[in-house]
């Protein structure tokens, strides 16, 4: 894995940086995927066959691409409710028309299991805190609601314990 900082442009390997967030200038570090070494058609072919799984974690709509999204986590480490697998739902022919495009397609995120398009993120960043041997994971959000619950599941999915912390208003 590469990281490149959005301020200043350097780039570092997993070995080279020091803080995983952070670069020395104090910029945020970007994780770069190097896209151009994949086979699209293997991929292609085997996204289609992970449709048919069950009960990996290759189920959830997240991991099922797990070579784009993270191919360095061990399968192991993949932390999952089967989150991802929501409906698509195709936009009126009128709207289509409207912005200029033959198909639009709407994903209904609120079909995840806490009913969030969070859930997809989270089960990444417990999948990469249990990946560095991390048991317990804490939430600070400005309210208690989706996204403690997001961590929440995904933390008692794989027997970790999980602390939210809530701050200021919802406002």
């Amino acid at each position: 894995m590469k990281f490149r900082c959005v301020d200043c442009g350097t780039k570092w390997t997993e070995k080279e940086i020091v803080n995983p967030f952070l670069c020395r200038c104090g910029g945020l570090l970007d994780v770069m995927q190097d896209l151009e070494a994949l086979d699209g058609e293997r991929l292609r072919e085997l996204f289609q066959a992970r449709l048919s799984e069950r009960i990996t974690p290759y189920a959830s709509g997240v991991w099922r691409y797990k070579e784009l999204i993270a191919p360095e986590l061990p399968l192991e480490a993949l932390v999952t409710r089967f989150e991802g697998n929501t409906a698509l739902f195709r936009a009126a022919s009128g709207l289509e028309q409207s912005v200029g495009v033959r198909k639009l397609w709407f994903k209904a995120q609120s079909g995840n299991p806490s009913g969030s398009f969070k859930d997809n993120g989270m089960t990444a960043a417990v999948s990469y805190g249990k990946a560095m041997g991390y048991t317990r994971f804490t939430c600070f959000h400005r309210q208690y609601g989706i996204l403690p619950g997001d961590v929440c599941g995904g933390s008692r999915r794989r027997g970790a314990r999980f602390f939210a912390r809530s701050f200021g208003s919802a406002e």
